[in-house]
């Protein structure tokens, strides 16, 4: 195992632990944020479902628009 790997596999476990311990809490993802990425594991799915659910929230379409290149 590389170091990188061996690295990646502490962190893991220290969040872990910190999770089950109570010690820190990992935030929900909005709704709108957890279809984003079901919808981008889907090999069926297009650019045209993926544009309406961002647009159906206003905060994700700001963030979106004011990250594209004008």
């Amino acid at each position: 195992m590389s170091y990188n790997s061996c690295y990646a596999q502490s962190i893991a476990d220290q969040l872990n632990i910190a999770v089950a311990s109570g010690n820190i809490e990992v935030p929900v993802l909005p709704d709108v944020a957890h279809q984003v990425l079901l919808l981008t594991q889907n090999d069926e799915s297009d650019i045209q479902q993926l544009a309406k659910i961002i647009q159906s929230d206003p905060t994700l379409g700001g963030h979106v628009a004011y990250s594209t290149p004008r």
